[in-house]
């Protein structure tokens, strides 16, 4: 017969020693946080290493692809054969001109709704409809009157706040 997953079973009693499982979580967490920040250091070191040691080669290849660009640009009609390809393919690999997608920038937003309504362009526009959930929760009684609304609670969840205070005592009477 397989044993199957219960809750933990309650062995401590008093509140004694709930208050010393209670300052152990403290511990333990403070010390997952000391290991955590000790992690993100020595990851931010290792970072800047890198980084100080790349460089010069990243400084080499952007003077290396700027130089290739530019050679590109005034033998163009050569490398193309006058414009018929959008590519030239070498011995160490291809070099080309692709089309960038095209995008829409909009500098002042007010203004360019208020004109684009202006000119009736409203194809330009966009309407977004949502249910404002924060109303509905400000007003249950007449949201739950709603067809397809459901206002419940998520419940209670259990939570232990550990005092730094108290820990510092224990550590202290160590």
């Amino acid at each position: 017969m397989t044993r199957t997953k219960t809750k933990a079973e309650t062995t401590h009693r008093d509140l004694a020693e709930l208050d010393a499982v209670l300052a152990r979580i403290g511990e333990l967490r403070r010390e997952l946080e000391k290991r955590q920040a000790a992690m993100n250091d020595a990851i931010a070191e290792i970072r800047a290493c890198y980084q100080r040691e790349a460089e010069p080669a990243i400084a080499e290849l952007g003077v290396a692809e700027e130089m290739l660009e530019e050679w590109c640009e005034v033998m163009r009609e050569e490398l193309t054969d006058g414009g018929k390809r959008k590519f030239c393919d070498l011995p160490s690999g291809r070099v080309g001109w692709r089309m960038q997608p095209p995008k829409v920038s909009i500098r002042n937003l007010p203004q360019t709704l208020a004109a684009i309504k202006a000119l009736g362009a409203t194809q330009f526009l966009r309407i977004e409809e949502s249910i404002d959930k924060e109303a509905m929760l400000a007003d249950p009684e007449q949201a739950a009157k709603i067809p397809g609304v459901k206002i419940k609670s998520e419940g209670e969840k259990f939570y232990a706040e550990p005092r730094a205070e108290a820990l510092g005592g224990a550590e202290a009477s160590r």
